[in-house]
């Protein structure tokens, strides 16, 4: 904890004022942390800040409040008050976080977390990324009561399922500079086919401004269009899966938190990024206009390119982000499917895939360190997420050192 707080100057009587009191101190040393918590319609935002300040601030006994606007428009109400159990919640319609002071501010029986999302996303890694001590979990009435939602889709209570997302531009339309972001549903159908050839039940989560999927089989269930959906779904379907298959976005949050295995498909190689053990990475690739081919993974993180999140920002550097092919994702879903039966498909290459990309994160690690002013760290290089083998059998120049390194 020490390592992670600032104390700014200003009293805390001065500073926070317009607070309600938070009452007594509380026993064995334990703290209230306060913490302001917006953009609650984005799935990343609601699940993953608080996932992380709950890792973040996971000392025996603390209790947490908070501040946040009202659960309306486009809040999933059902995965919002999930999250929220156990916290205390002060709905504060139009509020912002104060400019200053930032920071971690705290006296003996309260810790006031005024950083945002950025700073909680790239701070868990580093401190707790190796061993979260915090994950979300249904409790047995839940279960029961995710069950009893699912057999109304027809899903029996047992059955081997699979749930998808895919990230379209019609959620936040106007945010065109994350599109680099996004990928082509018609590229997962293959793997979609695969999987209903293996007796899942496929989910899609989403929303309605997403390309509807073709209908292969009473198994595949496209939630956006279904008749019968309700915002309950996404939560259930995802602490109920087997795996989870999607893009880095909001609804893949929800698969991290629960500790459930996650197959990162068309994923930028962010500097921020941190997944599970049992998790499967399969990046997308990054076409050089100038060198007029891919880059290595050692290139990438090596160079400006791991800090990038906005679309212009890659199109400045004249790198395009190509997207996984069908049969990239298929044959990454087969070796997601294959890890989880305890089948091992790549025994003879897959130690040497994961020693070198470890390796590579290293260096990742290092450029972070001197590049920054701030974050100086590589967030993979504290996770034990690993990269599939099948891209890498595709794509042989991924792991290669590249010209920038010889």
């Amino acid at each position: 904890m020490n390592r992670l707080l600032t104390i700014p100057s200003p009293t805390l009587d001065k500073t926070f004022g317009y607070l309600p009191s938070p009452g007594g101190l509380p026993e064995r040393g334990a703290r209230r942390v306060w913490y302001f918590l917006f953009g609650i319609e984005s799935f990343g935002q609601l699940v993953g800040e608080v996932f992380w300040l709950r890792n973040l601030f996971a000392q025996a006994g603390n209790r947490f409040t908070v501040i946040t606007h009202p659960p309306i428009g486009r809040v999933n109400r059902a995965c919002y008050d999930f999250v929220m159990r156990g916290m205390d919640i002060r709905h504060v319609p139009g509020y912002r976080l104060p400019k200053e002071p930032r920071g971690i501010l705290q006296d003996q029986a309260n810790i006031y977390v005024l950083e945002d999302a950025a700073w909680l996303e790239n701070n868990f890694p580093a401190v707790c990324g190796r061993n979260p001590s915090f994950y979300y979990t249904l409790t047995a009435e839940d279960r029961d009561q995710g069950h009893r939602l699912l057999a109304r889709f027809g899903i029996p209570a047992g059955a081997p399922l699979v749930v998808l997302h895919n990230r379209e531009s019609g959620w936040q339309p106007l945010l065109t500079y994350h599109s680099y972001r996004n990928a082509d549903i018609e590229r997962y159908l293959p793997a979609i086919e695969y999987l209903l050839r293996r007796g899942y039940y496929v989910i899609r989560l989403g929303d309605k401004s997403m390309k509807p999927l073709p209908r292969l089989s009473d198994r595949l269930l496209d939630m956006p269009f279904h008749p019968m959906y309700q915002p309950s779904v996404d939560l259930y379907a995802t602490a109920l899966c087997r795996f989870f298959v999607s893009v880095p976005s909001g609804p893949l949050s929800f698969a991290v938190a629960f500790n459930k295995p996650v197959l990162w498909i068309n994923s930028p190689l962010a500097s921020y990024h941190w997944g599970n053990p049992q998790d499967l990475l399969v990046p997308k690739k990054y076409y050089s206009r100038r060198l007029k081919r891919h880059l290595t993974c050692a290139e990438i993180v090596t160079s400006p390119l791991i800090d990038f999140i906005r679309t212009e920002e890659f199109t400045q550097f004249e790198v395009e982000l190509h997207e996984n092919t069908s049969e990239e994702i298929t044959k990454s879903v087969e070796e997601m499917e294959a890890r989880l039966d305890g089948r091992d498909l790549y025994s003879a290459s897959g130690k040497r895939v994961h020693e070198r990309f470890k390796v590579i994160q290293e260096m990742g690690h290092r450029f972070c360190q001197h590049s920054r002013k701030k974050f100086r760290w590589y967030s993979m290089i504290y996770s034990q997420m690993q990269l599939s083998n099948a891209f890498c059998l595709a794509n042989p120049w991924f792991l290669e050192d590249g010209v920038w390194m010889r």
